[in-house]
């Protein structure tokens, strides 16, 4: 299967991935410290009197870029009494986006009052209401690449097995301003493109990357279609299924999809390596779950 093929092929060029960083120093003196980030907010544990002031003094800040995490932007704190808090985000490419953390869903967050402490959740099995936090991004980070936003409300609870989850902890009127260290798929994209709309909303990609005849684009919610053809393709239309030769996978952090419909080469050049097409198909989660529709999909190699 080809959706085989597009996982090794990720997986190895991540592999590949070298970073490297350089420093120009001079002989006066050492190199000013790198920014580290601030985040701040009112924390109240639950049968504390007061709320206090929370000062991270240690952050640590990722994007993954590489299309396989449900919730690519993940920011860990701690401060000076050892409370951790962990916030993951579906995606930040909106300026002043809402994000809800609800029962359900990718947004996420936990705290831990102490190192060796439990860990504490948004995520609640039976606490009535949806919304257990919301986050505003007012910067994206793609000037500087500090991400910029306001913690308007975060409540973690204790999730218990028998009887109801129970409120732990919460902050409010918070702020933060944290370097993203941007991990997964580095390549330019050059001129490969891949667009679709996916149920009807368009599929807004940040990176596309093309390994011989295999296109592999990820959005940073989670999404990715990765397009494959053989090396004997044909101008025309092809089946799209678990047999065919031609593929145009769809995926969603770590649900697989198999596909069903049609691909058209439009052009095809195999010495030139280029090709173009477009196509359409229904996904269908392999492990059972709500169809996908992709329409309107095209392709440029």
């Amino acid at each position: 299967m080809k959706l085989i093929n597009k996982f090794l092929i990720g997986s190895l060029c991540l592999g590949l991935l070298t970073f490297t960083s350089c420093t120009k120093g001079d002989d006066d003196g050492p190199a000013e410290p790198e920014y580290q980030g601030t985040l701040t907010g009112d924390l109240t544990i639950i049968g504390n009197p007061e709320a206090t002031v929370y000062t991270a003094t240690s952050i640590t800040a990722t994007h993954d870029t590489s299309g396989f995490s449900a919730a690519p932007v993940k920011i860990e704190v701690v401060n000076s009494s050892g409370v951790k808090i962990t916030i993951q985000l579906t995606d930040t490419t909106a300026q002043l986006a809402p994000y809800v953390l609800r029962r359900s869903g990718s947004n996420l967050s936990t705290i831990k009052l102490s190192a060796n402490g439990e860990t504490y959740t948004t995520r609640t099995d039976d606490i009535p209401g949806e919304d257990n936090g919301l986050i505003t991004i007012t910067d994206g980070g793609a000037d500087d690449g500090i991400l910029r936003g306001n913690i308007i409300l975060l409540k973690w609870f204790k999730v218990k097995t028998t009887g109801p989850d129970s409120l732990v902890a919460l902050m409010q009127n918070g702020s933060f301003e944290v370097p993203l260290v941007r991990k997964g798929f580095t390549f330019e994209p050059g001129d490969a493109t891949v667009s679709a709309k996916i149920n009807g909303a368009a599929f807004n990609p940040i990176a596309t990357n093309k390994f011989g005849f295999t296109l592999i684009s990820s959005s940073a919610t989670g999404e990715m279609l990765s397009v494959e053809l053989p090396d004997n393709t044909t101008v025309g239309e092809h089946a799209l299924n678990e047999s065919s030769d031609y593929a145009v996978d769809y995926t969603s952090g770590s649900t697989l999809y198999n596909s069903e419909g049609t691909i058209n080469v439009t052009a095809f050049d195999a010495n030139a390596g280029t090709a173009t097409g477009t196509f359409q198909f229904t996904a269908t989660p392999t492990s059972g779950g709500t169809a996908v529709s992709v329409t309107e999909g095209a392709f440029t190699f």
